[in-house]
């Protein structure tokens, strides 16, 4: 006899973030309820870097009540997420294989999806 237990978290899908493959939209959403579980469990907005922010397709995983942070190597993504960005939003253009020295310590949290 085979018994099967899920291990997976149970997240809410209602919200997709990936309509284009579910085991992303799966990721997304995790990070997605991590990240709302720890801004909503602080007493102040939460400084969170999106490393390799690309396009910003990954943008509304974030709380809006955070205070979101966006970084990438490619100018022309940059310019083309400007549609994108929410008010409040500040995109820095780096290279995230470098040392950041103007931005250390300057963050809660560092999240980066689909970089590697």
């Amino acid at each position: 006899m085979i018994i099967q237990e899920s291990s997976k978290p149970s997240v809410s899908t209602s919200s997709i973030y990936c309509s284009f493959r579910s085991s992303k939209a799966y990721l997304w959403a995790l990070v997605a309820d991590y990240l709302r579980e720890k801004v909503n469990s602080s007493t102040r907005p939460l400084k969170i870097l999106d490393a390799a922010c690309h396009s910003l397709i990954t943008r509304n995983i974030f709380p809006d009540s955070s205070l979101y942070f966006g970084i990438d190597i490619a100018s022309s993504k940059l310019i083309k997420s400007k549609q994108s960005m929410h008010p409040g939003d500040t995109l820095y253009l780096g290279d995230i294989t470098k040392p950041l020295i103007s931005l250390d310590s300057c963050f809660d949290m560092v999240v980066s999806q689909n970089t590697f």
